[in-house]
């Protein structure tokens, strides 16, 4: 809060010099034309402004600053947003764009007898490290649709020289609020903002209509330049104008009437905070100063348009992880059809449920984790972000480990869940899984086993190789005693077993054992009690015995016994 402070103090102090000493602007004394009474219009819409220059977007911002001073004149003007919808429809229905189409249609499809044109005719931007140069020059004219004539034509320019830094009391407090809005571009608001009311001053107004008393506004400085908004973001609208009266403003028909507190007198402030669940596009925000008792001034931000978003993209599906000698290659499914979708996020972590960091950013499906250490077990998820920032949910980590260049050997009881990385290891004696906790086996894995060594599992245990088979075979010519599983949870798909005194022998365990080929053992399959494993889609042959079934329910589904 003190840094915020002293940013607006100092910023503060430097625009109340700044206009004195550090710019010079080319001005012309604005001069009201004589138009005869008769001629002038009543109603009248503000057209969408021609763009002859570079500078993209600079018709639309001197249009709805044109309109903001326009409004605070007697006649009766159309919203904007209405006319751009009456537009749209009549170059649909005539196939002509909105500068063919006649000032006569335009009106009896808007209820006005006046049409006023614009043309942004040249623009200047340049840039040095204490020097600037910002220019504008534009041509008005307004058509009488009753007489089909154009009743005045004006051309006008404004052109800022700066040596120093300036800005205004509101520019102040908005450049130390806002990352978005800079000195610059507060520069260009100011420009634009001029050349509309040097325009107005040479428009004159109808007799007979009562000029209105409206409260005074002289600026509106937003920070739609953060756009898009994601939740949690704030969306700041500041208003310089007459003080001791109301000001809210809006976020187009999206929030109505959000409030503006007078922070000192004249400058008006607004936040409003995006929640989860907040989505629009491409919404002026529209600035009120309202007597409590009496008239109103609305000015519309000419800055840009609110666009938020707080949709975040879908899942990440299809994580995968494979670890080589000399990396992790992390692989996923590409999303598809999302248009704003920024990249995506690779984390890690050396726990599977907490412990995640981010590693890296990419835009393709596909990472290399080169910095991995040997001899230990990597989590990885993926997450998308668009381009406001919103990521999607977390899925289920992928594990690997870097694959060591020798066996690893296994034995003993498990003290933590244990994830086993694709790769060579060798049982001695037994290894145990305990009650209570997890193996997991990872694709392209192969376990060899010497003579009478086995895997006996009490917890659970989850054999992954449908990718890539997981092998259990016996490390030399003597048979191995296989894996046993009592009062346990498996889960096992794509695995081989081979040269086992019984390969598969489970009592009172449940889960399933598919798409696996169990030969050359001398029972192959050994399954009593309940609940039971179901058994689908396996073969099962060259073994003395293929399947024993003990007081059990047990279901065999789609598997061949030879």
């Amino acid at each position: 809060m003190k840094k915020i402070f002293l940013a607006i103090l100092t910023l503060a102090l430097i625009a109340s010099c700044g206009l004195k000493e550090g710019v010079k602007k080319e001005l012309s004394a604005p001069v009201v034309l004589d138009v005869p009474e008769e001629e002038l219009p009543i109603t009248v819409a503000v057209m969408p402004f021609q763009n002859d220059t570079e500078e993209i977007g600079i018709a639309a911002q001197v249009r709805r600053a044109f309109y903001n001073h326009f409004s605070s004149k007697p006649y009766r003007d159309v919203e904007l947003n209405i006319i751009d919808e009456k537009i749209i429809q009549l170059e649909k229905s005539s196939g002509k764009s909105a500068l063919d189409i006649k000032p006569e249609e335009i009106c009896q499809a808007l209820g006005c007898d006046g049409v006023v044109y614009g043309r942004i005719t040249d623009y200047k931007k340049v840039y040095a490290a204490v020097y600037s140069q910002l220019g504008a020059e534009a041509e008005i004219w307004i058509v009488n649709t009753k007489t089909g004539k154009d009743i005045l034509r004006i051309k006008d320019s404004v052109r800022y020289h700066e040596g120093g830094v300036p800005t205004s009391p509101l520019g102040a407090i908005m450049t130390a609020v806002s990352t978005a809005m800079n000195i610059r571009e507060i520069q260009q608001v100011r420009l634009v903002n001029e050349l509309s009311y040097k325009f107005n001053e040479r428009i004159p107004s109808p007799k007979g209509l009562k000029t209105e008393d409206r409260p005074l506004i002289k600026e509106i400085l937003t920070n739609v330049k953060e756009g898009p908004f994601g939740k949690g973001r704030i969306i700041r609208a500041g208003l310089e104008g007459e003080p001791g009266l109301v000001a809210t403003f809006d976020i187009g028909n999206f929030k109505k009437g959000l409030p503006m507190k007078e922070t000192k007198p004249g400058i008006y402030m607004g936040e409003y905070l995006v929640m989860p669940g907040d989505n629009t596009k491409d919404m002026p925000i529209i600035a009120s100063l309202k007597r409590p008792a009496g008239y109103e001034s609305q000015w519309i931000d000419v800055s840009g348009f609110v666009t938020i978003d707080t949709t975040a993209p879908p899942q990440v599906q299809g994580i995968r992880a494979k670890g080589f000698q000399d990396r992790i290659e992390i692989s996923w499914e590409t999303l598809k059809n999302i248009p704003d979708l920024k990249g995506y996020t690779v984390l890690r972590s050396e726990q599977p449920l907490s412990g995640y960091a981010e590693i890296a950013k990419a835009e393709l499906n596909l990472f290399e984790d080169k910095v991995a250490k040997p001899d230990t077990t990597y989590y990885y998820r993926v997450t998308a972000s668009d381009q406001t920032g919103n990521e999607s949910e977390h899925t289920d980590p992928a594990t690997a480990a870097l694959m060591s260049k020798e066996p690893v050997l296994l034995s003993g009881e498990l003290k933590k869940d244990t994830a086993l990385p694709a790769g060579i290891y060798i049982v001695k004696d037994s290894l145990t899984v305990p009650k209570g906790l997890t193996l997991i086996i990872a694709p392209e894995t192969r376990i060899m086993f010497d003579e009478n060594a086995s895997i006996v599992i009490y917890g659970k245990t989850i054999v992954n190789g449908m990718e890539s088979p997981v092998e259990f075979i016996p490390s030399g010519d003597k048979k191995w005693k296989g894996i046993t599983a009592e009062g346990a949870n498996v889960t096992a798909a794509g695995l081989r077993i081979k040269g086992a005194l019984a390969a598969l022998s489970f009592k009172n365990t449940e889960g399933s054992v598919e798409n696996g080929v169990i030969s050359d053992s001398d029972t192959g399959i050994a399954i009593s009690g309940t609940p039971a494993a179901a058994l689908k889609g396996l073969t099962i042959s060259g073994n003395k015995t293929g399947i024993e079934l003990q007081k059990t329910d047990a279901q065999i589904i789609q598997s061949a016994i030879f």
